[in-house]
């Protein structure tokens, strides 16, 4: 049962053509705001990616999926993940593991969806900092990185 709320927020949501911001209090159920946006995912539209998602969160949104996503872990070759990523369909997937991938060219952005970044008030600066680190390994740059020093 969706929400009525909820109808308004996920058609506002696919109306923009950047994207959106969603801010929702606790007791709002993002559990199932989320499921009604997964559902509504085809393949078609290309690979849908979850970042940053909370056990509790994970755990409640998996009983709102008749087909919960599935999980892009290191423990996967990196020609595993390509394919994964070029499937059209919804992961979780770690900042780590996303950052390494983007950056090595293994994500072909063109069969991306979008991103969907759950609970981001807990990105720390270091998903910025491992970004910056990342892309210093990848580019063979000498880099500098002052709060390492």
């Amino acid at each position: 049962m969706v929400l009525e709320f909820h109808q308004h927020i996920v058609a506002e949501l696919l109306e923009e053509p950047n994207g959106g911001l969603v801010i929702l209090s606790s007791g709002l159920s993002l559990p199932r705001l989320i499921a009604t946006l997964l559902l509504l995912h085809t393949p078609s539209e290309g690979t849908l990616l979850l970042l940053s998602s909370s056990p509790s969160l994970k755990s409640h949104l998996l009983h709102h999926l008749p087909h919960p996503p599935s999980e892009i872990t290191a423990d996967l070759p990196s020609s595993q993940r390509h394919s994964l990523y070029s499937s059209g369909l919804v992961f979780f997937i770690t900042s780590r593991i996303l950052i390494v991938d983007l950056l090595n060219n293994k994500i072909p952005t063109s069969n991306l969806a979008g991103i969907v970044i759950l609970n981001t008030h807990s990105l720390s600066d270091s998903f910025y900092r491992d970004f910056y680190l990342q892309d210093c390994q990848v580019t063979q740059q000498e880099c500098v990185h002052p709060g390492l020093l």
